[in-house]
């Protein structure tokens, strides 16, 4: 699987952070499920998410998915939104109904970001 991202800082309080992904996921008709960040005792040393999540649609017409992390960093936040798309053979092989296309990922991560930035004068998105 190939992955795609955007990182949004923000000094938006984290739970009105969730708030505005939530409204804006259910307005793309999106499935919410948690992510287990990993299972590796070892990178409980690494910084960890306050929370992460899959967010995904399944279409007529092909499937987006985007992996969102919510860190939170005293002051300011991160969103880690990762625009998922399979590979040209996985998506011939398995049809484009049951595959993830990388342009509609991406445009649900750009717009997701786009929610945030526009909410926050101060945000940096990269």
């Amino acid at each position: 699987m190939q992955t795609k991202s955007i990182m949004v800082e923000t000094a938006i309080p984290l739970a009105e952070v969730a708030a505005m992904l939530n409204t804006a996921l259910n307005g793309h008709k999106a499935i919410v499920e948690p992510l287990t960040v990993s299972n590796n005792p070892l990178d409980q040393f690494d910084a960890q998410p306050a929370v992460a999540l899959l967010a995904s649609h399944k279409g007529a017409m092909g499937a987006w998915g985007v992996r969102v992390y919510l860190m939170d960093h005293d002051e300011r936040r991160e969103v880690h939104l990762e625009a998922l798309g399979d590979g040209g053979f996985s998506r011939a092989f398995h049809g484009i109904k049951n595959t993830f296309s990388m342009s509609r990922s991406f445009a649900k991560a750009e717009a997701l970001a786009a929610v945030i930035a526009n909410s926050d004068a101060t945000a940096v998105v990269r």
